[in-house]
C-alpha cells in the first residue's frame, strides 16, 4: 500500500529536522565538512527507502548515523534494516535510538517523538523475531565451536532461544576432527530447533564365523560283483526270450487268424452274401469281422513282445568265464580256451 501525501510531508520533515535542527548540537563534536558529508548520506537513504530502493537505504543511513549518532537517525536506519529482513539489527537499533542521549540545545520535542517511535516499532518487531534452539548432543557443549552463519556462538547460550533473522540458517559445530553442519529455516514467530549430534556411532557387531560343519559322508555305490552281473545277465535273457516267445505266439495267432478270415470271405463271396466291399443285408459277418480283430491283434502284439524280448536278449550282460577245450592234432597238442 503506497503511503499517503500526508505520511511522505511528515518523513521528509522529519528527515530535514535530522539535520537542520539537530546537527548544530553537536557542532561541538562533528566539523562542518563531517556534518555535510552525513547530511547528503541522510537525504539519500530516506529517498531509496521511500523509492523501495531498501540495499541503497541500508548503506546510506547506515554511513550517515555513523557520523550522527541521534535517535531521529537512529530511527531512520533501523526501519531500513528491518525493510531489508535484518529484523534482529533493526531491534537492536530501535532499542539504542531510544537510549541515545538528547543535547540541551536540540529539538527536544523531535527527539523525543523519534525515541517514542523506536520504542513502539521495537516492541512490534521482537514477537515476530524467529528464535533459533542449538543443542549440542553426544559431548560437552565447551568442547564444540558453534557458529551460526559463520557468527560464533557463545557455548553459553546453547540450549536457550537464540533471536534470528528469518529464513535459512547455516549452523556448524567443529569438535576436533568432527564437524556437522544443519541448514534450518527460520520462521517468523517460530522457534526453531536445531540439534548437533555428535554421539559416537554404534561399532557394527563382528560378522559371525559359521561353525566348520563335517564333511558328509562320500555315498558308496556298491559295485556288483561278477556273479552278480552273471546272474543278473542269465535272469534278462531269460525274460527276453519268454517274451520273444510270446511274441512269436501272437504271431502264429495272427497268421491263423488272419487265415480263418480269408476262408470266411471265400465262404460268403461264394454264397453270393458279399461280392467286393459289400454284403447284403442280414448276412452273417460276425465270424469274419472277430477273425480280422484277432488277426490285427496277434500281429501287433506279437510284434511288440519279440522286439522287446529281442532288446532284453542283446542288452543283457554277457558272463564270463573260462573255458578251456583240448585238440589233439598229429604232430601237437593245441589248447584253445576263452576268458
Amino acid at each position: 500500500m503506497r503511503p499517503s501525501r500526508q505520511a511522505i510531508g511528515r518523513v521528509w520533515a522529519l528527515g530535514l529536522m535530522i539535520f537542520l535542527v539537530v546537527a548544530p548540537a553537536l557542532a561541538q563534536e562533528v566539523d562542518s565538512a563531517a556534518r555535510g558529508a552525513a547530511r547528503s548520506l541522510g537525504y539519500e537513504g530516506i529517498q531509496a527507502y521511500q523509492a523501495g530502493d531498501i540495499p541503497t537505504a541500508v548503506d546510506r543511513l547506515e554511513r550517515a548515523y555513523r557520523v550522527l549518532r541521534v535517535p531521529s537517525l537512529a530511527l531512520w536506519s533501523a526501519r531500513a534494516l528491518e525493510a531489508s529482513g535484518k529484523w534482529v539489527e533493526a531491534s537492536e537499533r530501535f532499542l539504542e535510538a531510544t537510549r541515545l542521549p538528547i543535547e540541551d540545545n536540540s529539538d527536544r520535542s523531535v527527539q523525543e517523538q523519534a525515541q517514542s517511535d523506536a520504542r513502539a516499532a521495537e516492541a512490534g518487531l521482537r514477537p515476530k523475531i524467529p528464535l533459533l534452539v542449538i543443542e549440542v548432543r553426544g559431548i560437552s557443549p565447551s568442547l564444540v565451536d558453534v557458529s551460526r552463519d559463520g557468527i560464533a556462538v557463545n557455548s553459553a547460550l546453547l540450549g536457550s532461544g537464540l533471536p534470528t533473522n528469518p529464513g535459512e540458517v547455516l549452523v556448524v559445530g567443529v569438535a576436533g576432527e568432527q564437524r556437522r553442519e544443519v541448514l534450518a529455516t527460520a520462521v517468523e514467530g517460530q522457534s526453531t530447533p536445531v540439534v548437533l549430534d555428535f554421539t559416537p556411532k554404534a561399532a557394527p557387531p563382528p560378522e559371525s564365523v559359521p561353525e566348520a560343519q563335517p564333511a558328509p559322508a562320500a555315498a558308496v555305490t556298491p559295485v556288483p560283483d561278477a556273479a552278480s552281473g552273471a546272474r543278473n545277465g542269465r535272469t534278462q535273457r531269460i525274460i527276453g526270450w519268454g517274451l520273444v516267445g510270446a511274441g512269436g505266439a501272437g504271431v502264429i495267432l495272427g497268421v491263423v487268424a488272419g487265415s480263418a478270415a480269408l476262408a470266411e470271405r471265400s465262404k460268403l463271396d461264394n454264397s453270393g452274401s458279399c461280392s467286393g466291399t459289400a454284403c447284403a443285408n442280414g448276412t452273417d459277418i460276425g465270424t469274419l469281422n472277430t477273425m480280422r480283430v484277432l488277426s490285427s491283434v496277434g500281429f501287433i502284439a506279437g510284434g511288440v513282445l519279440a522286439a522287446g524280448g529281442t532288446a532284453l536278449v542283446l542288452t543283457a550282460p554277457k558272463s564270463k568265464g573260462v573255458a578251456v577245450r583240448a585238440r589233439l592234432g598229429i604232430a601237437a597238442l593245441e589248447l584253445e580256451g576263452r576268458f
